[in-house]
């Protein structure tokens, strides 16, 4: 168990998610409590930027779901996925689930898809 931050390991972030950015706890730590980080929300360039860090709006401050899901290879979760994990589970899905705050999902239709075969056996 790591006694410090410097000791914790480095987290490499897929290139296709996070635009090439490394990091570790430390650098996380640092990017969240930097002075004046909520003071900006356009981006620089006039783009939309999302990191693990900082959200930033487009050249009107709005983010673009529709373009999130786009750049970061994930799907929206529909009301009808919603209902089939509650189906499978036979209990209410999560309340970020059903109200839109959890919003796109890669794969979750393969891990249902697999859950189902396994429960039909």
């Amino acid at each position: 168990k790591p006694e410090s931050v410097e000791q914790l390991p480095r987290l490499e972030v897929p290139s296709k998610c996070w635009q090439s950015v490394q990091c570790d706890m430390a650098d996380a730590q640092v990017a969240q409590n930097r002075p004046g980080a909520d003071d900006e929300v356009v981006g620089e360039s006039g783009e939309q930027e999302v990191t693990p860090w900082d959200v930033k709006g487009g050249a009107d401050g709005r983010i673009d779901y529709d373009k999130l899901t786009t750049d970061f290879g994930v799907a929206m979760i529909k009301e009808d996925m919603v209902s089939r994990i509650e189906r499978l589970t036979n209990r209410r899905a999560h309340p970020f689930l059903r109200r839109g705050v959890v919003f796109a999902h890669r794969d979750l239709s393969e891990w249902l898809d697999a859950y189902e075969r396994l429960t039909n056996r």
